[in-house]
């Protein structure tokens, strides 16, 4: 079996100049744990919500202080992070896959990236993205069991 046959093609991505807080936002509406990163549609790298949660705690946190949630004083707290691009965060040397790789091969890469999710590209351009989620639909399929979209 093919990659093509069941990526998704429902591309959603973000560019690098994407503050981390419309990224965050859009994977949250997406309900998504990360996105591609593309210039012109061609694939730059990925970002995952774990690497931008990842900024919010560089510095100790000071538990009786932040366990009084401010929202306000938080939100000042953690303004200049907020405004941080996603380019400073994305993993650019994160692989991708064609869409005529055996998925196979996809899952050999995602393992080896311990990645949940692989981009697909065509000539450079993002064309998709396959999850372990696709192949365990596809596999499933192929045994006769029904999964919903």
């Amino acid at each position: 079996m093919l990659v093509k046959d069941i990526m998704s093609k429902s591309l959603r991505s973000v560019m690098p100049e994407t503050s981390i807080a419309e990224a965050m936002s859009l994977m949250r509406f997406h309900q998504v744990d990360g996105l591609p990163v593309t210039i012109n549609k061609e694939y730059a790298g990925f970002v995952q919500l774990s690497d931008m949660l990842a900024m919010f705690f560089l510095e100790k946190l000071n538990c009786a202080e932040d366990l009084d949630i401010d929202a306000s004083r938080l939100q000042y707290k953690y303004a200049p992070i907020v405004r941080v691009e996603v380019c400073q965060v994305m993993d650019s040397s994160r692989r991708s896959v064609s869409p005529l790789a055996t998925v196979n091969e996809a899952m050999s890469i995602m393992l080896e990236e311990d990645a949940c999710r692989l981009a697909v590209t065509e000539s450079g351009k993002l064309v998709g993205l396959i999850s372990f989620d696709d192949i365990n639909k596809s596999i499933l399929g192929l045994i006769g069991i029904k999964v919903a979209a």
